[in-house]
């Protein structure tokens, strides 16, 4: 877990993926999950989530980019 400390520096501003801290796959998010103490961690799909109105606070712009992981702990 240590390796995900987000220490930035001045050279972030500047590089353009500098907006992104972490980028992970499927695979590498639910082990760190689970290395976190979160057993049940699954990945999901869009709006497919046990919190209630999750529709309300999900943007659909976002269907395509981006993954889905949930757990409870």
């Amino acid at each position: 877990m240590r390796r995900l400390l987000l220490n930035h520096n001045i050279s972030d501003l500047v590089h353009p993926g500098s907006n992104h801290s972490q980028m992970f796959d499927q695979n590498s998010l639910l082990h760190l999950f689970r290395e976190a103490g979160f057993e049940g961690a699954v990945a999901a799909d869009y709006l497919g989530s046990a919190i209630p109105e999750i529709g309300n606070i999900e943007l659909d712009s976002r269907k395509q980019e981006s993954l889905y992981v949930e757990a409870q702990r």
